[in-house]
């Protein structure tokens, strides 16, 4: 059913003034996060904190201003994007072919190797895109539409292409029924006068997208008071709307709607106060480390002349900007502090007029407060269970960079879960857009879809931490198969981009028959008689011996585990003495014959 829009609701969405019930509180969300993934300063918090400051001190604050929790929220995102890296990440398309689509046009081609924008796949798009989106906004809305809607060859297959809209842009949005999205492109548009002449062009004007279960709408502002005209009709045809709401954590209900919020969003307290540290750090620096000197002066503010007032209007006078009343020199609270000589009656200058204020030793008060400055990171990291990605150790509060695994894993699989859902909408929604005049019937549509598997194993810890885990495990006295299995995740990470010695590791691993075991440990095994002379032969020589498997069959990799054990028992076999041959000692011509009694 189409969402009807009337001029004046659409001036009103365009106005900002008609919008979502949830609006205000999804698009803070949004901003929240935005400011540390992207480095900007977060102005709410610092204000808050220091509300009755001078606005020299907070545009001082503002000037000096670093992003200090970008690396943090930047480190999270580039771990997160190692889903793909999972051992058991895949997306496998069925292979059928269907007689009325070519090969070249199929949606295994389209989404994986001839994705627009130069993507090539939309893997790429997902995790070089998408994901920091929903990772910032869990109620942003993905519109798929085709980017060819002028193609003029009725052969060509439309672009179907995914367009994100955040929270601050979606401006109404009922589930299933129809959204109301605001375009970041903007257009031209007339400016007239109370007169109604026109008296310029204006380029901000607001574009508007109305997406229903049959079309989607484009209007564009015409003139200053908001009017909007429509531009571009799109019909799909599709019987649902091609758009769909990004997954999250649920938050809360609104209304008849549900709020998300998303899965970082445990990080913001801290990384809010981080920011507060750092920026209180940056001024008691500069106000209490750095030395400040006096002096008097005798110049005149050029601004105003020494009057300490200047004239904004021909009858008004406000106090100079430049020298803030002194009627000297400019005063900044970071700066030096100058005086004015004394008046007739007061204490003379000293000799020298100059010097510097001694300050008090503050060094233990600005290492405390850079170490809960690294605190608020570390926190933040450890509010999703990833403070193992912090780079600062905080060996002076007793805190060990010590990982829940499970409970990583738990959050990581929240996340992959997430992202498979959103990539099979857009592929639902791609295959109807691209093939629904080629192959009418929905089931063998769906066909054509992928079977793209949630990953259960991630490759996300260090290599550092995995060398710190297996050395503690030794330490411990931990059971050699768990050193074991240690010593395979440890490898499969450190050789990802050295595949022969990856697959060379795994193989050893898997076909020692006494793993983990010294060459003194093996002996002594053997002659106690613990082991056979076969698993002993194959244990020592394993390397060499994988290695001419390898090399005498180039899938042995590949083989089952029996077969593959079979040849090392073949290979353990050759080396073995020949049970046949005994060796009979010479007798030692030194030894004289003992007489029998």
């Amino acid at each position: 059913m189409p969402f009807i829009v009337t001029p004046g609701v659409l001036t009103s969405y365009a106005d900002n003034k008609l919008c979502h019930t949830s609006y205000e509180i999804t698009s803070t969300k949004y901003r929240e996060l935005k400011a540390h993934a992207n480095g900007y300063m977060p102005v709410c918090l610092i204000e808050e904190r220091r509300p009755s400051e001078s606005i020299e001190i907070k545009d001082y604050r503002q000037k000096i201003y670093q992003p200090m929790t970008k690396s943090s929220f930047t480190k999270v995102i580039s771990s997160l994007a190692k889903i793909r890296r999972s051992p058991d990440w895949s997306i496998k398309f069925n292979g059928k072919k269907i007689s009325s689509i070519t090969a070249e046009e199929t949606l295994e081609e389209y989404t994986t190797k001839n994705y627009p924008y130069s993507l090539i796949n939309i893997t790429n798009w997902t995790f070089g895109i998408c994901l920091k989106n929903y990772l910032l906004d869990a109620n942003a809305v993905i519109l798929v539409m085709p980017i060819n809607l002028n193609k003029t060859d009725e052969g060509d297959y439309y672009k179907p292409f995914p367009f994100i809209f955040n929270s601050p842009n979606v401006l109404d949005y009922r589930e299933g029924e129809y959204a109301v999205l605001l375009s970041e492109s903007t257009c031209s548009y007339t400016i007239y006068d109370s007169n109604g002449h026109s008296t310029g062009i204006a380029s901000n004007g607001c574009i508007i997208h109305v997406v229903d279960d049959e079309s989607v709408r484009t209007y564009q502002q015409t003139d200053n008071m908001k009017k909007m005209q429509l531009v571009r009709t799109y019909t799909h045809g599709l019987g649902y709307i091609p758009a769909f709401k990004m997954p999250g954590a649920f938050f809360e209900t609104c209304g008849d709607t549900f709020i998300n919020e998303s899965r970082l969003s445990g990080m913001l307290p801290d990384l809010n106060e981080a920011v507060r540290e750092y920026s209180d750090l940056q001024a008691e620096i500069v106000q209490h480390v750095h030395s400040t000197m006096w002096m008097y002066v005798n110049i005149d503010c050029p601004t105003c002349n020494g009057v300490g007032k200047e004239q904004v209007f021909e009858d008004r006078f406000e106090t100079c900007h430049s020298c803030k009343g002194m009627g000297k020199i400019s005063v900044s609270p970071y700066d030096n502090i100058a005086l004015t000589p004394p008046q007739m009656g007061e204490s003379a200058m000293p000799s020298p007029p100059a010097g510097y204020i001694q300050k008090s030793d503050v060094a233990l008060m600005v290492t405390k407060m850079n170490e809960m400055f690294y605190e608020k990171l570390y926190n933040a990291l450890a509010a999703i269970n990833m403070q193992f990605l912090s780079s600062v150790p905080l060996s002076q509060s007793g805190k060990a960079k010590e990982v829940d695994k499970d409970e990583l894993n738990n959050f990581v699989h929240s996340i992959a879960e997430d992202i498979v859902y959103i990539m099979d909408k857009i592929l639902s929604i791609t295959a109807d857009i691209r093939y629904g005049v080629v192959v009418v019937d929905k089931t063998k549509r769906q066909a054509m879809l992928p079977k793209i598997a949630v990953p259960a194993v991630f490759d996300l810890l260090s290599s550092s931490y995995l060398v710190d885990e297996i050395k503690t495990a030794k330490d411990s006295g931990v059971a050699t198969l768990i050193i074991l299995a240690l010593e395979t995740e440890f490898a499969a990470k450190k050789f990802y981009n050295n595949p022969e010695v990856a697959q060379l590791l795994q193989l050893t691993f898997n076909l020692d028959p006494i793993p983990g075991e010294s060459v003194e440990n093996k002996a002594l095994m053997l002659g106690n008689e613990g082991v056979s002379q076969e698993d002993y032969i194959i244990s020592c020589n394993i390397v060499p011996f994988i290695k001419r498997a390898l090399r005498e069959d180039p899938d042995f990799a590949s083989k089952e585990y029996d077969v593959q054990m079979q040849i090392m028992d073949k290979y353990a076999t050759e080396k073995m003495p020949d049970p046949a041959a005994k060796i009979t000692p010479e007798p030692d011509p030194t030894l004289e014959e003992i007489p029998v009694a």
